[in-house]
């Protein structure tokens, strides 16, 4: 007896089914309907038509296994030899089709309620954490990482905000923006403390650098509302700095304060006080649309199993193991080889991706809980 439901997990087949029900009504009310630019009718013909790929799904999967229930039968209970030779070589076919299908049906569902954000690219800000020195030296080695990864993936990087340690040529504080196609899916994984792990005289010492990462977002729904310039104070001061001609003799520098929340951002990268200025509340910008959409992410995962904590920024999300030549993410409990290579910026892509997969299939478990 041919089974779907050996082959797939049956509340996927059950919401796949009421989701093609649930198109074929929706057509039915839309075309029965007397206004047709009624506000309800509109949105009702928008859901059908986001259901129209997974409804045709749904019929040709109905099919397919209609085709193998048919072929089945027929080797088990034809009396005529050939047309069971017949059947039992169309047998694999069928069922590597019925197969393919049932595959796509994940992202379908997936797709109805979309998790990514339309991002323009990424703004990481990395800080130096315990270790002193030592962190400030690892801090650098990130920064050519991330500036690395993002030349090999095509995506433009431009380091700013560079706060220099104690030791020539280390840093103490760093902000790179990444834009690109993909960048903020590229980088978002990154939000977190990173242990670096050193052997010295036969004592294991540690290291961290903190990083967070907030999204590029210009225009559009996503970040209209995030920020009303009058709930923002403006201070200008002159340029601090080791010294030289333009040292404190322009007031160039800004100080942004957003007084709901109390985020401060100072800039004073440039000469232009127009330039750091714009560079500021683009900053301004990313952090309050980053506290939001954790705030929302926060809400949207109360009572569930995977908690949001897996985002703090407190949160141990990848160690890097200089005696055993390796990297460990934490969130992948597997360790990468090679970490130099690595740190040249080898190897971030894959493990963006298996956290994305991962975090499909922890969206997938709730949507299946909950019938979306």
């Amino acid at each position: 007896m041919l089974s779907l439901r050996s082959w797939v997990d049956g509340r996927l087949l059950d919401l796949v089914k009421r989701l093609a029900d649930e198109r074929t009504r929706l057509l039915s009310e839309t075309a029965d309907a007397v206004d047709a630019s009624s506000p309800e009718v509109i949105a009702k013909a928008k859901r059908a038509k986001d259901l129209e790929d997974l409804s045709d799904i749904w019929d040709k999967l109905r099919s397919q296994e209609e085709d193998l229930r048919s072929t089945l039968s027929l080797i088990e209970s034809d009396p005529d030899p050939d047309l069971r030779a017949l059947a039992s070589e169309d047998l694999p076919s069928l069922r590597a089709s019925l197969s393919t299908t049932l595959s796509t049906l994940p992202s379908l569902v997936l797709s109805l309620v979309p998790s990514g954000l339309p991002a323009q690219g990424a703004l990481l800000e990395l800080q130096a954490g315990v270790g002193g020195l030592e962190s400030t030296m690892l801090l650098t080695d990130m920064l050519r990482m991330y500036t690395r990864h993002a030349s090999a993936m095509k995506w433009r990087a431009d380091e700013f905000g560079l706060v220099a340690g104690d030791a020539g040529g280390a840093l103490k504080k760093a902000m790179v923006e990444v834009r690109g196609e993909g960048a903020w899916e590229g980088f978002r994984w990154e939000r977190g403390v990173h242990r670096f792990l050193r052997q010295k005289n036969s004592t294991m010492q540690t290291s961290t650098v903190g990083v967070m990462v907030f999204p590029i977002v210009e225009g559009g729904s996503a970040s209209d509302d995030v920020l009303d310039e009058k709930d923002v104070k403006v201070d200008v001061m002159r340029s601090g700095g080791a010294g030289g001609q333009h040292v404190n003799k322009t007031e160039s520098a800004v100080r942004l304060t957003h007084l709901p929340t109390g985020i401060v951002v100072s800039m004073q990268d440039t000469r232009s006080q127009h330039q750091n200025r714009t560079k500021a509340f683009q900053i301004l910008r990313a952090r309050l649309l980053d506290r939001r959409l954790q705030a929302e992410a926060a809400e949207r995962q109360r009572g569930r199993r995977q908690q949001i904590s897996r985002l703090d920024m407190h949160e141990k999300v990848r160690s890097y193991d200089y005696p055993h030549d390796r990297v460990m993410d934490h969130r992948l409990a597997r360790p990468v080889p090679d970490l130099q290579a690595f740190l040249g910026g080898k190897g971030l892509e894959i493990i963006a991706r298996e956290l994305k997969d991962e975090e499909d299939r922890q969206r997938l478990e709730d949507m299946l809980e909950e019938g979306i």
